[in-house]
């Protein structure tokens, strides 16, 4: 019986910025969705702020990233970027007919949440906003602690009843496990320290033995010459580095944690065998 690992995701949160990018004239709810928000924070007493934004051009939400970049840096800014667009499947964010890519979106992100030390959050309240994950990849610090977007195309009354939901138990706890249970299935919620913990554990199972051994120690090789000389000296030292990782991975295992995760390890590596005890390492 698989065994089942359980910790509960924190989210520090003093900021929410609401962006709306919907052309005039079409159903629009990020307005509601802030005045929502503040009410809340008022009714509450409790810290932060929200903020709302109607913007019509790409560089207008560039201009937004770049501000939560110094506000990450400068003030100790946790925030929520609420962005409020048309989504294109496989392309990105359609702001008033100028696309923002979900690769470059991406990458904005990843500037912010590692100025925020991994307590940036991202809500794409518009159709296939989950797209944006396909970016992600576990050899490198996150672009954000969480998102939530859809997988398909969603109505806009939708969106501003269950996002108003999920931020306020966001704002009022923190606690991300949940804020989640007020979101339907429509929406995609990705959460960083799941989806490595989820994404290493069944790399290693996928590669444990066989061919597939072979290969990620070519995968390792390569990734690991490059940059280098590749000398007789330095294939055969990196070769030993390699076999003794596959014997034992706790370290990168480890350092690939830290690194995706911006420092933390919520989890030890222990944990992380007896959760997925089915594994051979």
């Amino acid at each position: 019986m698989e065994r089942e690992l359980i910790y509960r995701e924190v989210f520090h949160n003093n900021l929410i910025v609401v962006v709306n990018a919907i052309p005039e004239g079409q159903l629009q709810s990020a307005k509601r969705v802030a005045e929502n928000i503040q009410d809340h924070l008022l009714a509450m007493r409790l810290p932060g702020s929200c903020h709302y934004e109607k913007i019509s051009t790409a560089n207008e939400l560039r201009k937004i990233f770049s501000s939560l970049e110094y506000y990450c840096a400068e003030e100790n800014a946790f925030p929520v970027l609420h962005i409020e667009a048309h989504g294109v499947k496989g392309v990105g964010l359609d702001i008033c007919g100028e696309i923002v890519t979900w690769e470059e979106l991406h990458d904005l992100s990843q500037r912010v949440n590692i100025l925020a030390k991994n307590n940036f959050g991202l809500v794409l309240a518009g159709c296939y906003g989950n797209e944006i994950t396909k970016s992600v990849g576990i050899d490198s610090p996150c672009a954000f602690r969480f998102v939530l977007g859809a997988s398909s195309e969603v109505k806009a009354g939708v969106i501003e009843d269950q996002t108003t939901q999920f931020y306020k138990e966001v704002i009022s706890t923190g606690d991300l496990n949940s804020a989640i249970s007020h979101v339907e299935e429509q929406f995609i919620y990705f959460m960083c320290s799941r989806f490595f913990l989820t994404a290493m554990s069944r790399f290693f199972a996928k590669h444990a033995g066989g061919k597939y051994q072979r290969e990620l120690r070519e995968q390792i090789l390569t990734r690991t010459l490059d940059g280098w000389p590749n000398t007789r000296f330095i294939r055969k030292q990196a070769r030993s580095n390699i076999k003794e990782l596959m014997k034992n991975p706790e370290k990168f295992i480890m350092d690939s944690m830290a690194t995706f995760l911006h420092g933390e390890t919520p989890v030890s590596y222990e944990e992380l065998k007896l959760f997925y005890g089915q594994i051979r390492f």
